[in-house]
């Protein structure tokens, strides 16, 4: 055993001078992250089939249209303390894990009011059913969004390991519940309880272990809140852009057609779960390093990333046919909306390693000029194209939504000025 890893831990620095980074940091931590997304992503696309073969695709679709309304829910909790306080716990301060979930529970609460402000509009409109489901899902938003906050602070602490476990558990048990639920009929009441309750009370959980074993010192960031809170501000266009598109797909052609497209995303959001397990990796690298050093090798990377998505892209396009022939017969229209969809992964990987630049060293003016111009663009475009050409109208916009944020990324990350590391 020890001559294996000898020689592993050879073969990795050897390789070094080839892929031009930390290969020992990498693998190490990078095991963990991409074990744990696997499991995560092969559940959740099991749920996909599963949905896809056991629900009606305009149930399928308003199950969907009522999530979208939870990630809406999220907007007054503030979010972006999850991302300050990943900075804290990098910098040692760990006392900003209890600071932060205090804060993000009190705000959770504005977060129920706005749910249950949209259960009675539905109310009023006669939508009783849809009505009575927001109205459940509405009492879960203050504990399902603060709970969360313990899987920052341990990849903040690059506690991949842990963090990977409590991520696969707290999204596969849940998952694995609800696909049991879907053999017992299509109530989305049922559906959404089964999901949301053992969600929440995993979430709780690991958050009490954490606190337990990892939480040192009484140190915390001053800045964590209202950093966060300019983070949660940038968020809103953002949280807004990401959600929109089944929002008005479900407005204006109907739960079906947001089924299509759900199943025809599917499977891009897995690979691109899977592969943003690297921005968690990177992140306490980057925010030790000062900008003058990341932008030595900035270009380089993005550039190799962008090259290794392209084969992933390639190999997908030609599997597509297959695989939903055999996991979704109901959705063949998915196959070519899914496969123009893929192009999206060729710029995500190259942003999201800018992106984390800007967010690992605070450039708070950069981050809300970024917050702006992407997501507002993805949105007047959604509101423009969706009407106009349902679902070819969300990929169109989409590829537009990619190319202007990379641009943006790489002008603003031009303008910055070198700067020394984080202490």
């Amino acid at each position: 055993m020890v001559q294996w890893r000898s020689a592993t831990y050879t073969l990795l620095r050897s390789s070094e001078k080839y892929f031009k980074t930390d290969m020992v940091y990498l693998a190490k931590g990078g095991f963990w992250l991409v074990v744990g997304q696997l499991i995560v992503s092969g559940v959740s696309f099991g749920l996909s089939v599963a949905f896809a073969n056991l629900l009606e695709p305009d149930v399928y679709g308003t199950y969907r249209y009522i999530l979208t309304i939870f990630n809406f829910l999220a907007i007054p909790t503030l979010t972006g303390i999850n991302v300050a306080l990943m900075r804290a716990a990098a910098q040692g301060m760990e006392n900003s894990l209890l600071l932060s979930f205090k804060t993000r529970l009190l705000w959770g609460f504005l977060g129920t009011l706005a749910g249950l402000a949209v259960a009675l509009y539905y109310l009023a409109q006669g939508a009783v059913s849809l009505a009575l489901n927001l109205f459940i899902i509405s009492l879960f938003v203050p504990l399902f969004y603060s709970f969360e906050v313990y899987s920052y602070f341990l990849r903040g602490k690059k506690l991949f390991k842990q963090y990977a476990l409590y991520h696969a558990l707290s999204l596969a048990i849940p998952a694995l519940i609800l696909i049991g639920m879907l053999f017992f009929g299509g109530n989305l009441t049922v559906l959404l309880v089964s999901y949301f309750l053992p969600y929440t009370i995993l979430k709780g959980l690991f958050l009490y272990l954490t606190v337990q074993k990892h939480m040192r010192d009484s140190v915390y960031d001053p800045e964590v809140i209202s950093y966060g809170k300019h983070l949660s501000a940038m968020g809103i266009f953002s949280i807004v852009a990401q959600n929109i598109d089944k929002f008005l797909l479900w407005h204006f052609l109907g739960g079906a057609q947001l089924a299509v497209y759900t199943i025809a995303l599917a499977p891009i959001s897995n690979i691109e779960a899977i592969i943003g397990k690297l921005d968690t990796l990177i992140f306490p690298k980057i925010a030790e390093r000062g900008i003058g050093e990341l932008r030595k090798n900035v270009y380089r990377k993005g550039a190799r990333l962008f090259f290794y998505i392209a084969v992933i892209v390639g190999v997908y396009i030609l599997l597509a046919p297959f695989l939903y022939s055999l996991l979704f017969p109901q959705y063949l229209e998915s196959i070519r909306y899914s496969q123009a969809l893929s192009f999206t992964l060729l710029l995500s990987l190259p942003i999201m390693f800018v992106s984390t630049i800007f967010t690992a060293h605070a450039k708070i003016r950069e981050k809300y000029y970024l917050s702006f111009i992407g997501p507002s663009v993805k949105i007047a475009l959604f509101a423009i194209l969706i009407p106009l050409y349902g679902i070819w109208g969300i990929v169109l916009s989409l590829i537009a939504f990619h190319l202007v944020t990379c641009g943006a990324n790489i002008f603003f990350f031009k303008r910055i000025e070198p700067s020394q590391p984080l202490s």
